[in-house]
């Protein structure tokens, strides 16, 4: 009965250690650096940011999701950034899910040249 009662209580204390480990918590840095064996610097607490998807956004940024998306998409539909059109990228992560959401949209640098005159753009 106490080697029961001792193991329960080892286990429970291992499962709160673990649980406060902020190396498994997807809202913390750490838990990325971990993840991507690599220092993430500049990112702030979660909270700190009005939207979550900032803190993902930046997270994302630094361990190199958006070249990966960029050659993903190059190799796939023969989309990059020229002379001829840019990439947007939204990028999206976090909570129980182990992948990033991402959106990439194509769009003709044509567009860059208007500099907000939806006018210019109807003649």
């Amino acid at each position: 009965m106490k080697a029961l009662l001792l193991s329960l209580a080892v286990s429970h204390s291992f499962l709160t250690l673990w649980a406060k480990d902020s190396s498994t918590d997807r809202t913390k840095v750490e838990f990325f650096e971990k993840l991507y064996d690599t220092k993430i610097e500049g990112v702030k607490l979660l909270e700190e940011y009005s939207d979550p998807d900032q803190f993902y956004s930046a997270i994302a940024k630094q361990v190199g999701i958006p070249e990966v998306v960029h050659k993903a998409v190059e190799e796939k539909y023969g989309w990059k950034n020229d002379d001829e059109n840019f990439l947007i990228l939204m990028i999206k992560g976090g909570g129980d899910n182990d992948a990033w959401g991402v959106m990439v949209t194509k769009v003709p640098s044509a567009l860059n040249a208007l500099n907000g005159n939806v006018e210019d753009a109807k003649s």
